[in-house]
């Protein structure tokens, strides 16, 4: 019997990026639910529809935009199959993305994901042959409809049998891969992004009925627009370790960092490596009003990380070259290390024995000299190749093209390296 379509969308319409906040749970006040859909307080969880015949609803959320890589995890319920009636419960769940988002689609057969568009990845507990499903509660990742599945796998263990269970859909780099339970299930390649940009989770039921819920939902991943694949897993440990500040969400890692965004970078190492929150007095610095990053910035300039460019200017979007990253990390080691450590009264002993000077060492200045070779001896850092360690531009032609400046994800990498080589968590 085919049954009509519904929905039920809990969406996230995240960013891209990512992401609210790397590895937190999601907060209700950054959910909006539609139609059946509603939170159950008493529980802690939100149920996508009740046990009832016709139901669709959904539940999105409106901080972040996404188009690229992410990683949404969940706790979820698809009810039992024992209901008398010829159905024996329906329909199931579906966690859609690239999706347009803000809408219920279809009920029934339909899983609360057709007419949202996008990929989808379907907990589907009712056969509809119609549709090619497989006789069994079936788990796909499906494109534009339901009935069109990429792949598909048997979901009777996991599905409609009074229990929760947990699931991780990530994109990566246009591999979608499932995860039940911590098995992996499915895994699809060319599932690219579509200029859609919300992402969550539908349900319906039709003529059969279930109660399908979920909770402890966690967006991960997503927190960068675009990065290099070398630093994939770098920005993946920095943002475990919440060393990402919010200023970079959804930002294109690739591209040069400014010093607003750096001082982020460095306070947020400094105070997770010291478990404080560091304090943020007035500055003198006329030109950060408004900037995302001027707390921040009053926060480095009192523990020392940076400086202004004169007394009462900061330059925040100003780039920052290599030998500059290189001093500055290494500040906020001293400042760790030595809480009386100054940058005026800077005493610091760093050992750089043992690293053979770069051949444009004598391009480096001597204030950063020390730093660069320091971070170089616990690899921190590194040359560009030919001994070479370009610590700034000093032709026009050098500084036309940017050279020997450091990008955002480059900022990210060496923050991480700094915390797990120098003694960090």
């Amino acid at each position: 019997m085919k049954k009509r379509a519904g929905s039920l969308l809990l969406s996230l319409v995240m960013l891209l990026t990512l992401l609210v906040l790397p590895a937190q749970a999601v907060s209700q006040n950054d959910i909006s639910l539609k139609g059946d859909a509603y939170y159950d307080s008493a529980k802690g969880w939100y149920v996508l529809t009740p046990d009832e015949t016709w139901k669709a609803g959904a539940l999105w959320f409106s901080q972040v935009r996404c188009n690229d890589n992410f990683s949404l995890e969940m706790d979820y319920y698809t009810g039992h199959s024992d209901h008398n009636d010829i159905y024996n419960g329906a329909d199931g769940i579906c966690v859609a993305f690239y999706a347009k988002g803000g809408q219920t689609g279809a009920d029934g057969y339909g899983l609360g994901f057709d007419g949202c568009g996008g990929y989808g990845v379907e907990i589907d507990t009712f056969y509809n042959s119609e549709q090619g499903d497989s006789r069994n509660n079936h788990i796909a990742i499906v494109k534009d409809r339901v009935g069109n599945h990429l792949q598909m796998a048997d979901a009777t263990a996991f599905s409609e049998d009074y229990q929760w269970h947990h699931l991780k859909v990530e994109n990566r780099r246009n591999v979608c891969t499932v995860y039940v339970d911590g098995v992996k299930v499915l895994q699809q390649t060319n599932v690219a992004p579509n200029g859609q940009y919300e992402i969550g989770i539908t349900a319906a039921t039709g003529a059969g009925k279930n109660l399908h819920a979920v909770k402890n939902i966690q967006l991960t991943e997503a927190v960068w627009a675009n990065a290099s694949q070398w630093a994939d897993n770098e920005l993946e440990r920095a943002q475990q370790k919440d060393l990402i500040p919010s200023v970079l969400y959804g930002k294109d890692m690739t591209t040069n960092i400014s010093r607003a965004e750096f001082a982020s970078v460095a306070v947020r190492l400094y105070e997770e490596w010291t478990g404080t929150t560091a304090p943020a007095p007035v500055s003198p610095f006329v030109d950060i009003a408004g900037n995302p990053s001027k707390t921040d910035i009053q926060k480095a300039a009192y523990l020392g990380i940076t400086n202004g460019t004169s007394d009462t200017t900061f330059e925040p979007n100003t780039n920052i070259t290599r030998e500059q990253l290189a001093a500055m990390l290494t500040r906020v080691y001293k400042k760790v290390s030595d809480p009386s450590w100054t940058l005026t009264n800077d005493d610091f002993y760093l050992d750089t024995s043992g690293v053979k000077p770069f051949a444009d060492d004598g391009k480096i200045y001597d204030y950063a000299k020390p730093s660069v070779y320091f971070m170089v001896k616990h690899k921190i850092i590194n040359g560009i190749g030919n001994n070479l360690f370009a610590p700034k531009a000093t032709t026009s032609q050098e500084i036309a093209i940017g050279y020997a400046l450091a990008t955002r994800e480059q900022a990210l990498a060496m923050s991480l390296r700094s915390l797990e080589n120098l003694g960090g968590k």
